[in-house]
């Protein structure tokens, strides 16, 4: 068994699990300080499991376009800081599988807003991004007290994957579904009927948008976004179209040791508040190399 091998399965099957025993604070300041580690190697899991040798760079570029004003040192300063939010986020994973998070302290703005909408109709298609506690935000949508299914991918189960990154993440995924009020996590490779039943049926679902389009054959959801018009997986909007449902952004953050979760105007464009909450705090984006995946327009092709 090869270093790498060996090394992830120590870190996301031992040490990773073991920080969701420690107080609350320290075991975010020891994620964060392992966030910074791989900083310094640039690597992040899937940098261990598909080679990709160019996540660092895409990340900085993504930081030139979304700062253009901040120096070199200044963006790096970013970089670094999105490998130890990641971290974090996965240290919240292990929270979510130990059921470890309850005493933390949450305030919800906008929330009032949301609850009476859904008191009218309780069909939304509630999204967000790769951004800050995002799925831990997920689960602190148990508040609206209806049925939630989560879109996700089934990245996590390829051949590439190691066993305990594959088992690491299931784990947290069964984590979010005790929270989904009878809903659950659910990948949307072949499921889209799913989806759109339960949408119709039973309750909301929740996607986290800001990924490329997952096939060649897809037509984009198009997108004024820092600066350029880019293209996302159209599935949120297609979903919500054909069922005359409100599109909810929100974003989670952790800030003055409580968790936020701030909702968005759904009267207004999502992407614009996604974009918003991005800009206030970049580091927190640590998919920020999704920038440079998402396919461009020119405004007179569209």
């Amino acid at each position: 068994m090869s270093i790498k091998n060996l090394w992830i399965g120590f870190d996301y099957g031992v040490f990773l699990p073991s920080l969701a025993f420690l107080p609350y604070k320290w075991g975010r300041s020891v994620a964060s300080f392992r966030g910074h580690l791989y900083s310094l190697i640039k690597r992040d899991w899937r940098s261990f499991t598909f080679g990709d040798e160019g996540l660092w760079e895409r990340t900085y570029k993504a930081y030139e376009e979304i700062c253009p004003n901040l120096s070199h040192d200044e963006r790096l300063k970013l970089v670094q800081k999105r490998y130890m939010y990641q971290s974090i986020e996965e240290f919240e994973g292990a929270l979510l599988d130990k059921d470890k998070f309850s005493h933390i302290k949450v305030k919800y703005i906008g929330i009032e807003r949301v609850e009476e909408q859904i008191a009218k109709n309780p069909h939304a298609v509630f999204v967000t991004s790769h951004f800050g506690s995002s799925l831990l935000g997920i689960t602190l949508l148990k508040r609206l007290n209806i049925p939630l299914l989560v879109m996700s991918s089934n990245v996590v189960t390829h051949e590439k994957v190691h066993p305990t990154l594959t088992q690491f993440f299931l784990e947290k995924y069964r984590g979010i579904g005790r929270y989904m009020n009878g809903g659950e996590v659910l990948d949307i490779e072949g499921n889209g009927k799913k989806f759109l039943s339960f949408l119709k049926k039973r309750g909301s679902l929740v996607i986290i948008a800001d990924l490329p389009p997952n096939n060649p054959n897809e037509i984009p959801a198009w997108k004024m976004f820092f600066g350029q018009i880019r293209g996302f997986a159209s599935g949120a909007e297609k979903l919500a179209q054909s069922t005359k449902s409100e599109i909810i952004p929100f974003v989670c953050y952790f800030e003055d040791d409580n968790y936020v979760v701030k909702f968005g105007d759904f009267n207004k464009e999502p992407y614009s508040f996604l974009e918003q909450e991005i800009q206030k705090k970049p580091e927190m984006w640590w998919a920020a190399d999704i920038l440079k995946l998402l396919p461009t327009k020119q405004r007179e092709q569209i």
